[in-house]
């Protein structure tokens, strides 16, 4: 990566990482709609790997890149992630982490972590997940139980 490049990239993460202060960041994409979508302000706060939960929204760096999405599990050494609608994970080890997203607005609606919607939509989502998980084997399981009798 030239000079001037990884300058950018750097500015990217600062205005990332102090979002709280300099402003919100615009978020360009559909994966995590409907709760965030293309052109919402986040922002985003730093946070350390001791205070990520599973349901937490935290964005990370992957190369020149800064991707936003749900914390689904983690583990020692990673987190796993996935946007909210698209079924694809990603793993990112504690260095890569940025930070949290601790606000969203989108016009004059904003909503904060600690609103009860923010917190009802994570807790659908990882039921969502966990069912998406443990489907496959439970739709086995009563199937052979049917087939059986």
């Amino acid at each position: 990566m030239q000079g001037t490049d990884r300058a950018r990239v750097v500015a990217k993460e600062i205005q990332l990482e102090e979002s709280g202060w300099l402003g919100p960041v615009f978020f360009h994409s559909e994966v995590m709609a409907p709760f965030i979508r293309d052109a919402d302000l986040l922002i985003v706060k730093p946070v350390t790997w001791d205070e990520v939960r599973a349901g937490d929204i935290v964005t990370y760096r992957n190369k020149e890149r800064f991707p936003t999405y749900r914390v689904l599990s983690k583990r020692k050494n990673r987190l796993i992630l996935e946007p909210d609608n698209w079924p694809v994970r990603f793993e990112v080890p504690p260095e890569d982490l940025l930070g949290r997203v601790v606000e969203r607005r989108r016009g004059e609606d904003r909503i904060t972590r600690g609103d009860w919607r923010w917190k009802w939509y994570s807790r659908m989502i990882l039921a969502r997940h966990f069912c998406r998980r443990v489907g496959g084997p439970v739709k086995r399981m009563l199937l052979r139980a049917v087939v059986h009798k």
